[in-house]
């Protein structure tokens, strides 16, 4: 036997297969297993149909032993087809072990492994032909191994109560003691009392109409993510990584961008510029530029500068913190022929969600609005707003818009710096409104406050 048969021999194991089905029957029960692997992990088809009839009996409430899975496999005519008696034999023969929900894992790690690899020779045999889009069949086969591996691992270890109850405990007295932030700090006091941080595994939508300053906002909750230690990526469909440094250094500064683009500046805040670049330089910060992204090239790309940060820059022991993505609607997601672009939204949007599981952290996805609210005397953006977008409504945990009064006002006016960031929707805290300044010249939001002498944290190294 060579040396490649072994290895193809690796990827079912019977054996453990068997193990599983006569410990269950032993036990009686399926509960240890049943969020651990499901009837298409097993790789035999005798084992399959065994599996199958257990979960049967179990759906319908029924005792599980031999007498009563060799009645389910005879009523659904598949006993004979199995082996029968001999099945039945060695059922009977094999151990029993109370490491099942081990094996189990084991069995449905070793189906993904198969399932990954029947996609990846089914592409291969595609790619020997020529495909009207290169670009376009790498991205079916990227999509299929992500469906395969991420739709297969929805079975989690159960977690009993007890041991979700501490957190709880932690998380009130954190609250009691006057720390209103669970999560990751936002660099906003009063937006954290809103939504009581960032926290890991959920998505959280910023929407806006052009120029409410969707990505300087983006941009400047990135760079306080990274200014706690945490590693942070911005990931932009739409504005060069240039531009979109150049910005956060003028925030950090608060000096002019447009000045500091076109060499305009005076000497002390070329000074401030200077040194605000030096300062972001140093954070554990990338920004990913790619325009019309697919969901696994985000995903790569942000494995990538992970990996990155980490090894070449020194922040190994950096925890992974906000990941912003901008926006959805710019992103290259998929639909059938003759679907409708709300399918490929929505697609994308359910993407997303599972990037925030996958990597445990929170995701912030900016989205596009309507032009139609522009037509409301009142502009300020409500959830039905949200462009192409039933499924990011429904996957977001908070949904949040920015809205300034100045956008509105006829050329010649003066703006009033006001802007508001309107909290929707909040699966874990208020709803309402967070009133900040906007300063356009620096691309800079700051919390409002009705003291012009304030010095403001947003930005400042304490």
């Amino acid at each position: 036997m060579t040396a490649e048969s072994d290895r193809t021999l690796e990827t079912f194991n019977i054996d453990l297969e068997m193990l599983i089905l006569s410990t269950i029957i032993s036990y009686r029960s399926l509960e240890e297993i049943t969020d651990l692997v499901a009837p298409d992990d097993f790789y035999g088809e005798h084992t399959r149909e065994t599996f199958k009839a257990l979960v049967a009996i179990d759906d319908r409430g029924g005792k599980i032993d031999l007498d009563t899975v060799i009645d389910q496999l005879k009523s659904a005519g598949r006993w004979e087809h199995v082996g029968g008696a001999k099945l039945g034999e060695s059922l009977m023969a094999m151990p029993v072990d109370s490491h099942v929900g081990e094996y189990a894992r084991i069995v449905s790690s070793l189906a993904c492994q198969r399932r990954v690899t029947a996609v990846c020779a089914r592409k291969a045999s595609e790619g020997r032909f020529r495909v009207e889009s290169p670009k376009e069949w790498v991205q079916a086969v990227e999509s299929a191994i992500f469906e395969e591996t991420q739709m297969r691992d929805v079975r989690k270890d159960p977690t009993l109560i007890s041991e979700i109850i501490p957190e709880v405990l932690r998380n009130m007295v954190r609250a009691a003691s006057g720390d209103e932030v669970i999560g990751q700090p936002t660099g906003f006091e009063t937006l954290d009392a809103q939504l009581g941080g960032w926290e890991p595994g959920k998505m959280y939508v910023l929407g806006g109409r052009p120029s409410m300053g969707k990505s300087a906002l983006a941009g400047e909750l990135v760079v306080e993510s990274a200014k706690s230690g945490n590693v942070s990526i911005y990931v932009s469909a739409e504005m060069p990584g240039v531009d979109l440094a150049g910005r956060m250094v003028a925030s950090r500064a608060r000096v002019d961008y447009a000045r500091m683009r076109n060499g305009t500046l005076d000497a002390a805040s070329y000074q401030r510029a200077t040194d605000a670049a030096d300062f972001v330089s140093r954070l554990p910060l990338s920004i990913i530029y790619r325009p019309g992204a697919t969901i696994p090239e985000i995903r790569r790309g942000v494995r990538g500068e992970i990996s990155k940060l980490r090894r070449l820059r020194g922040f190994e022991d950096a925890p992974i913190g906000l990941i912003a993505v901008d926006y959805i609607q710019l992103l290259n997601g998929e639909r059938a022929r003759g679907e409708l672009r709300e399918a490929e939204v929505a697609n994308l949007s359910k993407r997303l969600f599972w990037l925030a599981g996958e990597f445990n952290v929170p995701v912030l996805a900016l989205a596009q609005l309507n032009r139609g609210l522009e037509s409301r005397a009142d502009k300020r953006p409500l959830m039905s707003d949200l462009r192409e977008s039933g499924a990011i409504e429904q996957d977001a945990n908070t949904v949040m818009f920015i809205y300034r009064d100045d956008v509105y006002k006829p050329d010649g006016m003066p703006p009033d710096m006001k802007a508001e960031l309107i909290v929707r929707k909040n699966r874990n805290g208020r709803l309402g409104t967070v009133p900040m300044h906007f300063d356009g010249p620096s691309m800079r939001f700051h919390e409002h406050t009705t003291d012009p002498n304030h010095d403001y944290k947003w930005g400042d190294d304490a």
